[in-house]
């Protein structure tokens, strides 16, 4: 068996995004650029970087129902969707926790089981029950908080700090704006602010998604931001908006001020004005080792993105604090001249 990042043309590093399994004829790829026949493409969840640009004729991927739908939607691609079920046998998924639909794959090829993390976070938020290790013998897993310095506030401590901030900005006449993904983080503020019963709207993009979560049972009440109908809401009472960017210039008002809070684990590094919430959808440095030592693997692969250097931090510290052994798949060097590493007998 072999694993490594699939080579690009169009790459710095020569490397693409996809990570790729061969095992012996077959080639299983994981969250691939390009959906191709002849291959097992298996997609983790529905946010940009882990979707497809390019789909050949007559090929199909395999993902949950949910991924399936809202990719369809933001894609708008002809993409068949398969269900992972009886049709893959040696392939199982388990929730990754990170958005909804969001998966974890357990790959059993002919010398080993792998687990394919993709974006994953253990911790419950709402709707949301969060990863649980797997068992395996090679793990494939995510490096985007892989330093010890990235540590996140359980996610009710920054709740409340952000109840907090919702009510001074009622006391002050200002409309808190809210902002974070359209899939994933929007559809958790929703439910945030169902929960403490405060009234909001929605971006377009945002009522968009709701509307595909809908058809699976998922009931966000939010309206839709319109204009200039959101004018008169937003103004008559006290009132939020939910947004995955600032707002665009013809939802200004001269008589209503606008107040904005970023909710996203990159508040480790935004310099963008405004509040900002350490609320993430991944793993902090201490989950990924948790779940590292749930899942009793062999060996580690971490991945981020190619030429990046998470990785490689990420299977230092893993080494160090656990003594498994740990790689990087982000590193160019090593698919030429280590391949030996990526062999698992």
């Amino acid at each position: 068996m072999l694993i490594q990042r699939e080579k690009s043309p169009r790459a710095k590093t020569g490397l693409g995004r996809t990570i790729t399994i061969r095992d012996g004829q077959s080639t299983i790829c994981l969250d691939p650029q390009t959906i191709r026949t002849g291959t097992l493409n298996i997609i983790s969840h529905a946010h940009a970087d882990h979707l497809p640009s390019r789909v050949e004729l007559g090929s199909f991927a395999y993902a949950s129902q949910v991924t399936a739908a809202v990719a369809l939607h933001r894609t708008n691609k002809t993409i068949t969707f398969r269900d992972i079920d009886q049709e893959t046998p040696r392939i199982i998924a388990y929730d990754a926790g990170h958005t909804i639909g969001s998966t974890q794959f357990l790959i059993n090829t002919s010398t080993a089981s792998v687990l394919y993390t993709g974006d994953f976070c253990p911790r419950k938020r709402f709707f949301l029950s969060g990863a649980q290790p797997i068992d395996c013998d090679l793990l494939i897993i995510e490096s985007t908080y892989g330093e010890p310095v990235h540590q996140f506030p359980h996610p009710k401590v920054i709740l409340r700090y952000a109840k907090d901030w919702i009510e001074d900005c009622f006391a002050r006449s200002q409309v808190p704006v809210l902002v974070g993904y359209s899939f994933g983080k929007a559809q958790l503020l929703c439910a945030f602010l169902e929960k403490i019963s405060v009234k909001y709207v929605v971006h377009p993009a945002i009522a968009q998604i709701n509307g595909v979560l809908g058809r699976f049972g998922y009931d966000f009440k939010g309206q839709i931001l319109t204009d200039p109908s959101s004018r008169k809401l937003v103004l008559s009472e006290d009132i939020a908006i939910v947004s995955p960017r600032r707002l665009p210039q013809r939802y200004q008002n001269p008589k209503s001020r606008y107040y904005y809070g970023y909710f996203t684990g990159q508040s480790f590094f935004s310099k963008a004005s405004g509040t900002h919430f350490l609320l993430s959808d991944h793993a902090d440095f201490d989950d990924l080792i948790r779940h590292i030592n749930g899942c009793n693997p062999d060996k580690v692969l971490c991945f981020l993105y190619p030429g990046s250097k998470k990785a490689r931090i990420l299977a230092q510290h893993v080494e160090r604090i656990t003594g498994i052994e740990a790689i990087s798949l982000d590193d160019p060097i090593s698919p030429q001249k280590k391949l030996r590493d990526y062999l698992v007998s």
